[in-house]
């Protein structure tokens, strides 16, 4: 199991670009899986707690966190000035979370490039004239 301390294995994206924010539907991705990881994690432990999901993980995080590509560590996470009462207990999991999905959709962004790179024929040939 991840040590908190640790940084979660990301490959870099496509041509070699370090994740900076996630946008559009790679941003909407990043908060689907935050809010069923929020959900499950509610459920699983705190389900009986005087407060629901948003205990867990308000709004406001999610979306803080689903938004910046570059937070790797829990150090990251206060380094950005996020402040969530449960960095220290679920920051790893999350940030996890969040590196397998950067690395399926990077991934996919790279299949559907040689997808694309096979589909364009190659030009002909010019003859000598």
């Amino acid at each position: 199991m991840q040590q908190a301390s640790e940084t979660p294995e990301r490959p870099p994206l496509v041509g070699g670009d370090a994740i900076i924010r996630r946008r559009g539907a790679h941003f909407d991705a990043a908060c689907k899986a935050l809010r069923h990881w929020r959900y499950h994690k509610w459920l699983e432990v705190h389900s009986k707690a005087p407060w629901g999901v948003e205990g867990v993980l308000p709004d406001q995080t999610l979306s803080s966190l689903a938004a910046e590509g570059d937070i790797m560590t829990i150090m990251d996470i206060k380094d950005a000035g996020i402040r969530w009462l449960w960095s220290e207990k679920y920051g790893a999991e999350v940030l996890a979370l969040l590196a397998n999905l950067d690395s399926e959709l990077a991934a996919a962004r790279e299949a559907e490039a040689q997808r694309a790179a096979a589909a364009v024929p190659a030009a002909p040939h010019e003859q000598d004239q």
